[in-house]
């Protein structure tokens, strides 16, 4: 399958939120893809919560998991969203606030953890292999 990279640009907003990040750029450009175009990733909690911590710390954090809005009311999944902080090319990076105020975007990756989870389970040498995953929130079987 395809692999997604997405841009989402920063936007302080002076209003109730501290941020709003809409998806400007995403690849591949097909229909799924164009359903999120646009779509406010800090308008939710749980996208929200993983971006401010991937920003603050420098490091890619994945999200807990969620509905992606490529997803269809045919065969849905639950998904999650890795987020990889953008920043400026300035030098030196002394606290989590300066990484904040040289914040660009992020680069994230959406998985559908069925496929996903399909899709290692299918290079195991025993298919009949049984698998549980879990979260506190969520329980994916095999």
């Amino acid at each position: 399958g395809a692999v997604a990279l997405w841009w989402l640009a920063l936007l302080v907003s002076p209003g109730q939120r501290r941020l709003m990040s809409a998806i400007v750029y995403l690849e591949p450009a097909d229909w799924r893809n164009e359903r999120a175009m646009g779509f406010d990733m800090a308008s939710e909690p749980t996208r929200r919560q993983a971006m401010e911590q991937a920003a603050f710390s420098g490091e890619a954090v994945l999200s807990g998991p969620l509905r992606l809005k490529q997803e269809t009311e045919d065969r849905p999944q639950v998904g999650t969203l890795l987020y990889a902080p953008i920043y400026s090319s300035e030098p030196g990076f002394r606290s989590p606030d300066e990484r904040w105020r040289r914040l660009r975007g992020w680069a994230y990756l959406p998985m559908r953890m069925g496929d996903l989870v399909a899709s290692v389970l299918s290079t195991l040498p025993n298919p009949n292999a049984r698998t549980r995953i879990s979260s506190l929130s969520v329980c994916i079987r095999s």
